[in-house]
């Protein structure tokens, strides 16, 4: 099958880290240009991946045809590279999240529906076993209804891209929820739907938050629940998902400690269900390539990603940050 070419904006941490070695592995795709405005950062960048790949400062001075673009650049900038790859009929894999506001979010839906173009959005953890073991347990009812959730990410500094845009409200659309929490918002409309109801506390008063707790309710006919997002850019909190059901926890452990586990009621040990080791599991970031490839070559398969999960994503997180209210910060006090 012939390689689908494609090509990469923004040749910052997550491209030099995540993006290029995928696609260096990728049978079905290859890197044919680095679109980088900075030209030093993509030759240090080839110079650490040992490549050599043809290099432009923006799309327009690109004129070779290309299948698709991923777009690997501060958040704030996505709506309009994305406009400008669909008005070249250019299909977009757009790193998380989709758009800082939701009003830009659906001027990406538009345009993309007027060019037939494809859109998909980077919530690449939906591409590890793991994550998907634990949506077919809930969907399978084996643990019977679910009671509460709670889903955390802590750790001191957080990600520190290449530039500094985290550090702008305006650039990054928010501090730690949205650097830290995206994934898990992610997985929590994958896993149960939209929330009827939720509230958002954080410290950032005038800033951006280091430190971000979101509450959700759901209710219907068959069964209630609440649960928790909890994030942290000055704490660490062991990162993962933890589900109480009815019959049992599940407990995902992810990232850098991976496992996945239940603990039935009446139990005092824990049932590993799959082998997470960080060796063995998946590249989700080549998952997500191939998902990629095979959503530009129209091929029929059950999608992974979710399109309107990441516009529904931007529009929650801004309904959110609209709620905030002061996050009880008690421990900075002597």
């Amino acid at each position: 099958m012939k390689k689908l070419k494609i090509g990469l904006i923004g040749a910052g941490k997550i491209a030099e880290g995540a993006h290029i070695p995928a696609l260096l592995k990728s049978d079905q795709a290859e890197l044919s240009v680095i679109i980088e405005r900075d030209p030093k950062r993509t030759i240090h960048l080839q110079a650490q991946l040992g490549i050599n790949i043809p290099h432009v400062k923006s799309l327009n001075e690109w004129n070779e045809p290309l299948d698709g673009v991923i777009i690997c650049t501060p958040n704030h900038t996505h709506v309009d590279l994305c406009l400008d790859c669909f008005d070249l009929g250019i299909n977009v894999l757009v790193e998380k999240p989709l758009a800082n506001t939701y009003k830009d979010a659906l001027r990406i839906e538009q345009k993309a529906r007027e060019k037939d173009c494809i859109c998909m959005v980077g919530y690449c953890t939906r591409f590890w076993p793991s994550v998907q073991m634990v949506r077919d347990l809930l969907k399978s009812n084996a643990l019977g209804t679910i009671k509460r959730f709670v889903f955390q990410y802590g750790s001191p500094g957080g990600w520190a891209p290449i530039s500094n845009y985290i550090l702008s409200k305006s650039q990054a659309g928010g501090g730690a929820f949205i650097i830290n929490a995206s994934h898990y918002l992610d997985r929590m409309i994958w896993y149960f739907g939209q929330p009827d109801s939720y509230s958002f506390f954080d410290d950032s008063k005038e800033g951006i938050e280091a430190n971000a707790l979101a509450e959700f309710s759901y209710h219907s006919d068959k069964q209630a629940f609440k649960g928790i997002i909890k994030t942290s850019k000055t704490v660490a909190l062991r990162a993962g998902c933890f589900i109480e059901c009815e019959k049992g926890i599940i407990s995902h452990q992810d990232w850098a400690s991976p496992m996945l586990s239940v603990r039935f009621n009446g139990t005092n040990s824990d049932f590993q269900l799959s082998d997470c080791d960080l060796d063995t599991r998946p590249d989700m970031y080549l998952e997500q390539i191939n998902e990629f490839v095979s959503k530009i070559n129209k091929e029929e398969k059950n999608s992974i990603s979710n399109f309107n999960d990441s516009i529904a994503n931007v529009k929650l997180t801004e309904n959110l940050y609209k709620l905030k209210k002061e996050l009880n910060c008690d421990w900075y006090k002597k």
